[in-house]
């Protein structure tokens, strides 16, 4: 059964840029108005906030970020593409993450990032929530080993979900080559 939308969707972008700080905002409310099923109208929030700090110059940085929008509930029920389609399987999100990591420089031997990130989402009606906690560890060969680079890379994930099993892997991986 067809219907007439009217979409109104006022948004703002916003975006700056510093010697220590970078940071974007990106803001609409999404207003749509069904004429005939106008139980089917809806205002959406949707906003994609990040922003970048050096806190110690070159060494110690903090990542955070903000998002809200809507997502699919089940990938078993119809699904929509966008907000038009009143397919009942979708709900708000909302997801905030922040990431300190610094950037040691071992005297022309090595480079290293060593990164924590902490990454939650919570959706409404009862979908399945998360948490996250990630450890990223690299360390880089520097000019001082002429032919011989190399790398090493370390990551842990802890997931922990409200309605899903929670997942927990870590990986190690390097390599070294000499030219």
């Amino acid at each position: 059964e067809g219907d007439l939308i009217t979409e109104i969707a006022p948004g703002i972008n916003i975006s700056g840029r510093s010697a220590r700080l970078e940071a974007e905002l990106d803001y609409q409310m999404q207003s749509l108005f069904f004429l005939s099923n106008s139980d089917a109208s809806s205002i959406n929030q949707q906003l994609d906030a990040r922003a970048t700090a050096e806190i110690t110059k070159n060494f110690f940085f903090v990542d955070a970020s903000s998002r809200m929008g809507q997502a699919v509930v089940s990938a078993n029920s119809t699904i929509s593409r966008n907000n038009y389609n009143d397919a009942g399987n979708q709900t708000d999100y909302y997801a905030y993450g922040v990431s300190p990591y610094i950037r040691p420089h071992f005297g022309g031997y090595a480079d290293g990032t060593f990164r924590y990130s902490l990454d939650h989402v919570r959706y409404e009606d009862d979908a399945s929530n998360s948490l996250a906690n990630r450890v990223d560890a690299n360390l880089v060969s520097g000019r001082k080993f002429g032919l011989l680079s190399w790398f090493t890379n370390y990551v842990f994930n802890d997931i922990n979900r409200s309605k899903a099993d929670d997942a927990r892997f870590q990986n190690a991986d390097g390599e070294a080559r000499y030219l």
